[in-house]
């Protein structure tokens, strides 16, 4: 078992993100988008949601300007250096990722994706690319959060310290540099619950 840094600006290494998230069908549209900036997911979701097909004159259009801003997107990820990755490798062959971006400040990180294959789930693996991206940050020693949107994650995530931004926030102390001195609660009304979903999508916060 070995891990690899993901590149994003590698052709393989986008392609194995891709297979591996098509192959488990995990956050595929996301994953899409991020990877090669395909404009065509926006217009699909319009299309479901109508349901309706749109004129390929207003296809064309809407595709310009999804692509314009991907594109800009792309660049922003592809380019920074706050973003990163791992591959977890076995036989020489990813068989899962975790994905994280570490803010500016150096005293928050972001698991945006964590994904082990099926095939090799429940062998501990996922637990492997945490404590790996725990022993990485180590020496910042940041915040580290992570959304979930199901009980059995929120249970799965517990077992590594994290837990609901609530009570996070509680134990911080007020000289945390990514805790707002005078009003604790923005932080909260800024980062818990997903605006989209409300009801299903909550963020969690491990605290060295």
């Amino acid at each position: 078992m070995n891990f690899v840094k993901v590149d994003y600006v590698n052709p393989l290494h986008l392609e194995c993100l891709w297979k591996l998230s098509k192959n488990n069908n995990f956050h595929r549209e996301d994953l899409r988008g991020i990877l090669y900036g395909d404009p065509s997911l926006d217009i699909e979701r319009i299309e479901k949601n109508t349901n309706s097909k749109l004129p390929n004159h207003i296809k064309t259009k809407l595709k310009s300007e999804y692509q314009q801003r991907m594109n800009a997107n792309l660049k922003e990820y592809n380019g920074r250096k706050e973003y990163y990755g791992l591959f977890i490798c076995k036989n020489k062959k990813p068989i899962g990722y975790i994905l994280y971006y570490l803010r500016k400040n150096d005293m928050e990180v972001d698991i945006t994706f964590l994904l082990v294959d099926k095939n090799h789930q429940n062998k501990g693996y996922g637990t492997i690319l945490i404590n790996k991206l725990k022993e990485i940050v180590s020496n910042i020693k940041p915040t580290i959060y992570v959304r979930i949107d199901n009980n059995k994650l929120e249970k799965y995530y517990n077992k590594f310290g994290f837990n609901t931004l609530d009570k996070v926030l509680k134990c911080l102390p007020y000289d945390k540099p990514n805790l707002p001195r005078e009003n604790p609660n923005q932080i909260l009304l800024l980062m818990t619950e997903n605006e989209r979903n409300p009801t299903k999508e909550k963020k969690l916060a491990c605290v060295y």
